[in-house]
Protein backbone atom coordinates (compact mmCIF):
# COMPACT_ATOMS: atom_id res chain seq x y z
CA UNK A 1 0.00 0.00 0.00
CA UNK A 2 1.11 3.82 -0.51
CA UNK A 3 2.20 5.83 2.22
CA UNK A 4 -1.14 7.97 1.81
CA UNK A 5 -3.26 5.00 2.62
CA UNK A 6 -1.43 4.48 5.50
CA UNK A 7 -1.76 7.75 6.93
CA UNK A 8 -5.53 7.57 6.51
CA UNK A 9 -5.93 4.55 8.30
CA UNK A 10 -3.54 5.99 11.03
CA UNK A 11 -5.91 9.43 10.72
CA UNK A 12 -9.10 7.28 11.22
CA UNK A 13 -10.84 9.72 8.91
CA UNK A 14 -9.64 12.04 6.41
CA UNK A 15 -6.26 12.41 5.26
CA UNK A 16 -5.40 15.27 2.69
CA UNK A 17 -2.84 15.02 0.20
CA UNK A 18 -1.44 18.49 -1.11
CA UNK A 19 1.67 18.90 -3.40
CA UNK A 20 3.28 20.36 -6.07
CA UNK A 21 4.22 17.06 -7.91
CA UNK A 22 1.81 14.06 -8.20
CA UNK A 23 2.28 11.10 -6.19
CA UNK A 24 0.83 7.42 -5.97
CA UNK A 25 -2.12 8.01 -3.45
CA UNK A 26 -3.37 4.14 -4.03
CA UNK A 27 -2.59 1.11 -6.26
CA UNK A 28 -1.99 3.25 -10.12
CA UNK A 29 -3.44 6.03 -9.75
CA UNK A 30 -1.53 9.49 -8.83
CA UNK A 31 -2.19 13.14 -8.28
CA UNK A 32 -0.98 16.01 -6.67
CA UNK A 33 -4.36 16.65 -4.57
CA UNK A 34 -6.74 14.12 -3.19
CA UNK A 35 -8.57 13.68 -0.05
CA UNK A 36 -8.63 9.65 1.37
CA UNK A 37 -11.40 8.91 3.72
CA UNK A 38 -12.36 6.01 5.89
CA UNK A 39 -16.31 5.44 5.62
CA UNK A 40 -17.71 4.23 8.85
CA UNK A 41 -18.71 0.75 7.59
CA UNK A 42 -14.42 0.47 6.79
CA UNK A 43 -14.04 0.89 2.87
CA UNK A 44 -11.53 3.61 1.89
CA UNK A 45 -12.78 5.63 -0.49
CA UNK A 46 -10.28 8.37 -2.34
CA UNK A 47 -11.89 11.98 -3.72
CA UNK A 48 -9.47 13.30 -6.49
CA UNK A 49 -9.49 16.61 -8.50
CA UNK A 50 -9.94 18.41 -5.46
CA UNK A 51 -9.77 22.40 -5.76
CA UNK A 52 -6.75 23.81 -4.22
CA UNK A 53 -6.71 24.90 -0.36
CA UNK A 54 -9.22 23.64 2.18
CA UNK A 55 -11.67 20.91 0.58
CA UNK A 56 -14.07 22.10 2.90
CA UNK A 57 -16.27 20.38 6.03
CA UNK A 58 -14.56 16.95 6.30
CA UNK A 59 -17.68 15.48 8.13
CA UNK A 60 -19.39 15.96 4.86
CA UNK A 61 -16.47 14.29 3.49
CA UNK A 62 -17.31 11.25 5.29
CA UNK A 63 -20.76 11.15 4.94
CA UNK A 64 -20.06 11.34 0.88
CA UNK A 65 -17.47 8.88 1.58
CA UNK A 66 -20.37 6.40 3.57
CA UNK A 67 -22.64 7.09 0.41
CA UNK A 68 -20.06 6.10 -2.43
CA UNK A 69 -19.41 3.26 -0.74
CA UNK A 70 -22.90 2.18 -1.09
CA UNK A 71 -23.58 3.04 -4.28
CA UNK A 72 -20.17 1.47 -5.48
CA UNK A 73 -21.17 -2.26 -5.06
CA UNK A 74 -21.00 -3.64 -8.58
CA UNK A 75 -19.55 -3.44 -12.32
CA UNK A 76 -22.39 -2.20 -14.48
CA UNK A 77 -22.95 -4.66 -17.38
CA UNK A 78 -22.28 -1.79 -19.80
CA UNK A 79 -18.47 -1.43 -17.90
CA UNK A 80 -18.25 -4.78 -18.01
CA UNK A 81 -18.83 -5.21 -21.76
CA UNK A 82 -16.30 -2.22 -22.31
CA UNK A 83 -13.33 -3.58 -20.48
CA UNK A 84 -14.11 -6.87 -22.32
CA UNK A 85 -14.04 -4.99 -25.89
CA UNK A 86 -11.11 -3.54 -24.66
CA UNK A 87 -9.03 -6.77 -24.21
CA UNK A 88 -10.44 -8.12 -27.22
CA UNK A 89 -8.88 -4.96 -29.30
CA UNK A 90 -5.86 -5.21 -28.26
CA UNK A 91 -5.65 -8.97 -28.67
CA UNK A 92 -6.50 -8.24 -32.31
CA UNK A 93 -3.80 -5.58 -32.41
CA UNK A 94 -1.08 -8.14 -31.45
CA UNK A 95 -2.25 -11.37 -33.90
CA UNK A 96 -2.40 -8.93 -36.71
CA UNK A 97 1.50 -8.47 -36.79
CA UNK A 98 2.90 -9.33 -39.56
CA UNK A 99 6.86 -8.41 -40.57
CA UNK A 100 9.59 -9.28 -42.60
CA UNK A 101 12.03 -9.77 -39.95
CA UNK A 102 12.19 -10.81 -36.47
CA UNK A 103 13.15 -8.06 -34.63
CA UNK A 104 9.97 -6.04 -36.67
CA UNK A 105 7.87 -8.39 -35.45
CA UNK A 106 9.24 -7.54 -32.06
CA UNK A 107 8.87 -4.07 -32.78
CA UNK A 108 5.53 -3.82 -33.84
CA UNK A 109 4.17 -6.10 -30.93
CA UNK A 110 6.00 -3.58 -28.55
CA UNK A 111 4.31 -0.99 -30.27
CA UNK A 112 0.93 -2.44 -29.55
CA UNK A 113 1.31 -2.55 -26.03
CA UNK A 114 2.67 0.47 -25.72
CA UNK A 115 -0.08 2.20 -27.63
CA UNK A 116 -3.54 -0.13 -25.89
CA UNK A 117 -1.70 0.53 -22.84
CA UNK A 118 -0.96 4.10 -22.91
CA UNK A 119 2.54 3.79 -21.83
CA UNK A 120 5.61 5.69 -22.44
CA UNK A 121 7.42 2.53 -22.89
CA UNK A 122 7.21 -1.18 -24.31
CA UNK A 123 9.84 -3.92 -25.38
CA UNK A 124 9.62 -7.33 -26.25
CA UNK A 125 13.05 -10.06 -26.26
CA UNK A 126 13.34 -13.39 -26.88
CA UNK A 127 14.56 -16.27 -24.72
CA UNK A 128 17.96 -17.56 -26.22
CA UNK A 129 17.83 -21.43 -27.16
CA UNK A 130 18.97 -23.53 -29.56
CA UNK A 131 22.15 -21.65 -29.74
CA UNK A 132 20.04 -18.47 -30.79
CA UNK A 133 21.21 -14.91 -29.34
CA UNK A 134 18.62 -12.92 -27.53
CA UNK A 135 16.74 -10.69 -29.97
CA UNK A 136 15.03 -7.33 -28.43
CA UNK A 137 13.23 -4.16 -29.99
CA UNK A 138 11.22 -1.74 -28.71
CA UNK A 139 9.09 1.49 -28.76
CA UNK A 140 9.28 4.80 -26.35
CA UNK A 141 6.87 6.85 -27.65
CA UNK A 142 6.91 9.03 -24.47
CA UNK A 143 10.03 8.06 -22.80
CA UNK A 144 13.55 6.10 -23.56
CA UNK A 145 16.18 5.08 -21.39
CA UNK A 146 19.48 6.98 -21.45
CA UNK A 147 21.75 4.27 -23.53
CA UNK A 148 20.54 1.45 -25.54
CA UNK A 149 22.32 -0.98 -23.75
CA UNK A 150 20.10 -0.49 -20.90
CA UNK A 151 17.14 -1.93 -22.63
CA UNK A 152 19.08 -5.55 -23.42
CA UNK A 153 20.29 -5.21 -20.20
CA UNK A 154 16.85 -5.16 -18.34
CA UNK A 155 15.49 -7.61 -20.97
CA UNK A 156 18.40 -10.30 -20.24
CA UNK A 157 17.82 -10.06 -16.59
CA UNK A 158 14.23 -10.36 -16.82
CA UNK A 159 14.85 -13.49 -19.13
CA UNK A 160 16.92 -14.50 -15.77
CA UNK A 161 14.00 -14.40 -13.95
CA UNK A 162 11.33 -15.34 -16.18
CA UNK A 163 10.03 -18.09 -13.52
CA UNK A 164 8.87 -15.39 -11.43
CA UNK A 165 6.95 -13.49 -14.22
CA UNK A 166 4.35 -11.82 -13.71
CA UNK A 167 6.27 -9.43 -11.52
CA UNK A 168 4.53 -5.35 -11.02
CA UNK A 169 5.82 -2.50 -9.50
CA UNK A 170 3.04 0.10 -9.28
CA UNK A 171 5.89 3.24 -7.38
CA UNK A 172 9.37 2.20 -8.38
CA UNK A 173 10.31 5.22 -5.74
CA UNK A 174 9.17 2.44 -2.77
CA UNK A 175 11.61 0.28 -1.45
CA UNK A 176 10.17 -2.49 -1.35
CA UNK A 177 9.93 -2.37 -4.98
CA UNK A 178 9.58 -6.17 -6.80
CA UNK A 179 10.44 -5.42 -9.89
CA UNK A 180 13.77 -2.98 -10.39
CA UNK A 181 16.03 -2.59 -13.13
CA UNK A 182 19.08 -0.44 -13.96
CA UNK A 183 17.77 2.60 -16.37
CA UNK A 184 14.26 2.00 -15.48
CA UNK A 185 13.92 3.19 -12.27
CA UNK A 186 12.17 6.58 -10.59
CA UNK A 187 15.56 8.69 -10.92
CA UNK A 188 15.17 7.42 -14.57
CA UNK A 189 11.53 8.95 -14.70
CA UNK A 190 9.90 5.47 -14.51
CA UNK A 191 7.03 5.60 -12.08
CA UNK A 192 5.63 2.29 -12.83
CA UNK A 193 6.88 -1.02 -14.68
CA UNK A 194 5.54 -4.68 -14.90
CA UNK A 195 7.13 -7.74 -17.17
CA UNK A 196 5.00 -10.64 -18.14
CA UNK A 197 5.97 -13.69 -20.42
CA UNK A 198 5.05 -14.27 -23.43
CA UNK A 199 3.52 -18.06 -23.64
CA UNK A 200 3.52 -20.60 -20.72
CA UNK A 201 6.89 -21.98 -21.67
CA UNK A 202 7.96 -17.87 -22.58
CA UNK A 203 9.79 -17.53 -26.19
CA UNK A 204 9.83 -14.19 -25.29
CA UNK A 205 8.97 -11.36 -22.19
CA UNK A 206 7.41 -8.47 -22.50
CA UNK A 207 7.85 -5.27 -20.19
CA UNK A 208 5.93 -1.93 -20.31
CA UNK A 209 6.55 1.25 -18.56
CA UNK A 210 4.57 4.57 -17.32
CA UNK A 211 6.96 7.56 -17.29
CA UNK A 212 6.83 10.62 -14.57
CA UNK A 213 5.67 12.62 -17.55
CA UNK A 214 2.44 11.48 -16.94
CA UNK A 215 2.59 9.61 -13.56
CA UNK A 216 0.34 6.66 -13.19
CA UNK A 217 0.34 2.90 -12.30
CA UNK A 218 -1.41 -0.10 -13.43
CA UNK A 219 -4.87 -0.67 -13.09
CA UNK A 220 -6.81 -4.42 -12.89
CA UNK A 221 -7.91 -3.94 -16.63
CA UNK A 222 -4.46 -2.62 -17.52
CA UNK A 223 -3.08 -5.88 -15.96
CA UNK A 224 -5.88 -7.71 -17.98
CA UNK A 225 -5.16 -6.37 -21.31
CA UNK A 226 -0.89 -6.89 -20.89
CA UNK A 227 -1.88 -10.10 -20.17
CA UNK A 228 -4.20 -10.85 -23.05
CA UNK A 229 -1.31 -9.42 -24.86
CA UNK A 230 1.31 -11.44 -23.79
CA UNK A 231 -0.59 -14.48 -24.57
CA UNK A 232 -1.73 -13.47 -27.78
CA UNK A 233 2.29 -12.74 -28.77
CA UNK A 234 3.32 -16.25 -28.25
CA UNK A 235 2.17 -16.99 -32.17
CA UNK A 236 3.75 -13.99 -33.37
CA UNK A 237 6.83 -14.49 -31.94
CA UNK A 238 6.58 -17.99 -32.26
CA UNK A 239 6.00 -17.21 -36.50
CA UNK A 240 8.83 -15.04 -36.38
CA UNK A 241 11.08 -17.01 -35.01
CA UNK A 242 10.48 -19.90 -37.31
CA UNK A 243 10.50 -17.26 -40.43
CA UNK A 244 14.19 -15.86 -39.53
CA UNK A 245 15.17 -19.68 -38.68
CA UNK A 246 13.79 -20.92 -42.44
CA UNK A 247 15.35 -17.65 -44.32
CA UNK A 248 18.40 -18.34 -42.13
CA UNK A 249 18.58 -22.18 -43.81
CA UNK A 250 17.22 -20.99 -47.38
CA UNK A 251 20.44 -18.50 -47.27
CA UNK A 252 22.91 -21.21 -46.18
CA UNK A 253 21.69 -23.23 -48.34
CA UNK A 254 21.83 -20.68 -51.82
CA UNK A 255 25.10 -20.11 -50.33
CA UNK A 256 26.24 -23.70 -50.47
CA UNK A 257 24.86 -24.17 -53.99
CA UNK A 258 26.96 -20.75 -55.46
CA UNK A 259 30.07 -21.74 -53.51
CA UNK A 260 32.39 -24.77 -54.64
CA UNK A 261 33.01 -27.08 -51.68
CA UNK A 262 36.24 -27.80 -52.55
CA UNK A 263 37.90 -24.68 -52.89
CA UNK A 264 35.78 -21.90 -51.78
CA UNK A 265 34.87 -19.89 -54.53
CA UNK A 266 31.85 -19.07 -56.41
CA UNK A 267 30.32 -22.62 -57.75
CA UNK A 268 29.26 -23.17 -61.74
CA UNK A 269 25.63 -22.88 -60.57
CA UNK A 270 26.36 -19.47 -59.47
CA UNK A 271 28.09 -19.01 -62.86
CA UNK A 272 25.29 -20.31 -64.90
CA UNK A 273 22.88 -18.15 -62.74
CA UNK A 274 25.03 -15.13 -63.92
CA UNK A 275 25.14 -15.60 -67.73
CA UNK A 276 21.46 -15.87 -67.14
CA UNK A 277 20.71 -12.57 -65.95
CA UNK A 278 22.55 -11.17 -68.53
CA UNK A 279 20.26 -8.69 -70.88
CA UNK A 280 19.31 -9.96 -74.46
CA UNK A 281 20.76 -6.90 -76.21
CA UNK A 282 23.69 -7.36 -74.84
CA UNK A 283 26.13 -4.79 -72.93
CA UNK A 284 25.94 -0.96 -73.76
CA UNK A 285 27.94 1.75 -74.80
CA UNK A 286 29.33 3.01 -71.42
CA UNK A 287 29.05 -1.14 -70.24
CA UNK A 288 32.02 -3.23 -70.11
CA UNK A 289 33.06 -7.18 -68.75
CA UNK A 290 36.27 -8.82 -68.93
CA UNK A 291 36.28 -13.00 -68.21
CA UNK A 292 39.14 -14.55 -68.00
CA UNK A 293 39.50 -18.43 -68.53
CA UNK A 294 42.24 -20.47 -66.40
CA UNK A 295 42.25 -24.86 -67.03
CA UNK A 296 45.09 -26.30 -65.31
CA UNK A 297 47.12 -28.30 -67.32
CA UNK A 298 48.09 -32.16 -65.95
CA UNK A 299 45.60 -32.29 -63.15
CA UNK A 300 44.17 -36.37 -64.51
CA UNK A 301 47.40 -37.18 -64.77
CA UNK A 302 48.60 -35.57 -61.02
CA UNK A 303 45.58 -37.51 -59.94
CA UNK A 304 46.16 -40.69 -61.54
CA UNK A 305 49.80 -40.70 -60.37
CA UNK A 306 49.71 -38.60 -56.46
CA UNK A 307 46.51 -38.82 -55.31
CA UNK A 308 43.75 -36.73 -55.73
CA UNK A 309 44.61 -35.11 -52.39
CA UNK A 310 47.54 -33.63 -54.15
CA UNK A 311 45.18 -32.57 -57.09
CA UNK A 312 42.64 -31.32 -54.50
CA UNK A 313 45.52 -29.10 -52.83
CA UNK A 314 46.74 -27.72 -55.94
CA UNK A 315 43.15 -26.71 -56.96
CA UNK A 316 42.67 -24.56 -53.76
CA UNK A 317 46.31 -22.84 -54.61
CA UNK A 318 44.92 -22.19 -58.06
CA UNK A 319 42.07 -20.75 -56.57
CA UNK A 320 43.71 -18.54 -54.33
CA UNK A 321 46.06 -17.12 -56.96
CA UNK A 322 42.76 -16.33 -58.40
CA UNK A 323 41.51 -14.91 -55.72
CA UNK A 324 44.85 -13.01 -54.07
CA UNK A 325 44.92 -11.37 -58.23
CA UNK A 326 41.14 -10.11 -58.35
CA UNK A 327 39.80 -6.64 -57.48
CA UNK A 328 37.17 -5.87 -54.83
CA UNK A 329 34.42 -6.39 -57.21
CA UNK A 330 35.74 -8.85 -59.65
CA UNK A 331 34.62 -12.90 -58.75
CA UNK A 332 36.01 -16.06 -59.48
CA UNK A 333 33.87 -19.30 -60.22
CA UNK A 334 34.91 -22.84 -60.74
CA UNK A 335 33.05 -24.28 -63.82
CA UNK A 336 34.86 -27.68 -64.54
CA UNK A 337 36.93 -30.26 -62.81
CA UNK A 338 39.85 -28.56 -63.60
CA UNK A 339 38.94 -25.19 -65.28
CA UNK A 340 38.22 -21.52 -63.56
CA UNK A 341 36.71 -18.26 -64.73
CA UNK A 342 37.20 -14.81 -63.83
CA UNK A 343 34.65 -12.10 -64.53
CA UNK A 344 36.12 -8.69 -63.97
CA UNK A 345 33.72 -5.89 -63.41
CA UNK A 346 33.99 -2.67 -65.91
CA UNK A 347 37.38 -3.67 -66.92
CA UNK A 348 37.65 -2.94 -70.84
CA UNK A 349 40.33 -4.76 -72.90
CA UNK A 350 43.01 -2.60 -71.86
CA UNK A 351 42.02 -3.55 -68.09
CA UNK A 352 42.03 -7.11 -68.75
CA UNK A 353 45.10 -7.50 -70.45
CA UNK A 354 46.72 -5.98 -67.59
CA UNK A 355 45.07 -7.78 -65.19
CA UNK A 356 46.26 -10.69 -67.27
CA UNK A 357 49.48 -10.08 -67.46
CA UNK A 358 49.92 -9.62 -63.53
CA UNK A 359 47.83 -13.39 -63.12
CA UNK A 360 50.75 -14.78 -65.49
CA UNK A 361 53.27 -12.63 -63.74
CA UNK A 362 51.60 -13.75 -60.35
CA UNK A 363 51.90 -17.47 -61.74
CA UNK A 364 55.21 -17.35 -62.82
CA UNK A 365 56.31 -16.38 -59.16
CA UNK A 366 54.45 -18.90 -57.76
CA UNK A 367 55.84 -22.06 -59.75
CA UNK A 368 59.70 -20.73 -58.88
CA UNK A 369 58.57 -20.96 -54.85
CA UNK A 370 56.89 -23.91 -55.47
CA UNK A 371 57.99 -26.71 -52.91
CA UNK A 372 56.22 -30.01 -54.39
CA UNK A 373 54.18 -29.27 -56.98
CA UNK A 374 54.19 -26.35 -59.40
CA UNK A 375 51.06 -24.84 -61.04
CA UNK A 376 50.59 -25.05 -65.01
CA UNK A 377 47.42 -23.70 -66.86
CA UNK A 378 46.49 -22.28 -69.80
CA UNK A 379 44.39 -19.30 -70.08
CA UNK A 380 42.48 -16.64 -72.32
CA UNK A 381 40.54 -13.48 -71.71
CA UNK A 382 37.89 -11.41 -73.87
CA UNK A 383 36.14 -9.03 -73.13
CA UNK A 384 32.33 -7.26 -73.80
CA UNK A 385 32.00 -5.08 -76.34
CA UNK A 386 28.54 -2.74 -77.16
CA UNK A 387 25.81 -4.92 -78.19
CA UNK A 388 27.82 -8.26 -77.00
CA UNK A 389 27.30 -10.48 -73.88
CA UNK A 390 29.64 -12.05 -71.47
CA UNK A 391 28.77 -15.61 -74.07
CA UNK A 392 30.50 -13.48 -76.70
CA UNK A 393 34.04 -12.35 -73.90
CA UNK A 394 33.43 -16.12 -72.96
CA UNK A 395 33.99 -17.57 -75.86
CA UNK A 396 36.84 -15.02 -77.25
CA UNK A 397 38.69 -16.21 -73.78
CA UNK A 398 37.79 -19.99 -74.42
CA UNK A 399 39.40 -19.66 -78.06
CA UNK A 400 42.37 -17.89 -76.54
CA UNK A 401 42.59 -20.28 -73.69
CA UNK A 402 42.77 -23.48 -76.58
CA UNK A 403 44.98 -21.65 -78.69
CA UNK A 404 47.04 -21.18 -75.61
CA UNK A 405 46.92 -25.04 -74.65
CA UNK A 406 47.45 -25.91 -77.85
CA UNK A 407 50.32 -23.88 -78.37
CA UNK A 408 52.39 -25.11 -75.09
CA UNK A 409 51.58 -29.02 -76.50
CA UNK A 410 53.51 -28.07 -79.49
CA UNK A 411 56.21 -26.48 -77.46
CA UNK A 412 56.28 -29.41 -75.35
CA UNK A 413 56.54 -31.59 -78.29
CA UNK A 414 59.22 -29.78 -80.03
CA UNK A 415 60.99 -29.95 -76.55
CA UNK A 416 60.62 -33.83 -76.28
CA UNK A 417 61.61 -34.19 -80.07
CA UNK A 418 65.07 -32.02 -79.74
CA UNK A 419 65.57 -34.36 -76.49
Amino acid sequence: SSASVAAAVADGAVHLVDGAEAVRIVGPYYACRAALVLAPGGELVVFGGLPAGDPGDRERLVLLAERAARLVCDVPPAKRLEDELEVLEAVRAVTMVSADSLPAALGAVAECAAAALSCEFAAVATVPRDGADMVYSWAGPGWSPAREALVAQAAASLIARRAELPLLTQDSAAEDAVLALEGFEATDGITAIQALPVGADPVAVLFVAHASTVPRGFTLLCRRVAGAMADAAEVVVRRAIAQERLAAENSELARRVETDALTGVASRSWWEERLAREPAGGAGPDRFWSVVVVDLDGLKQLNDTRGHGVGDELLRDCARLLQRTCRAGDHVARIGGDEFVVLLQDAGSETAARWFSRLLDAAQEQRRTADDVPMTFSSGWGTTAPGASLYDALAQADERMYEDKRSRRRQLAAVRSVG
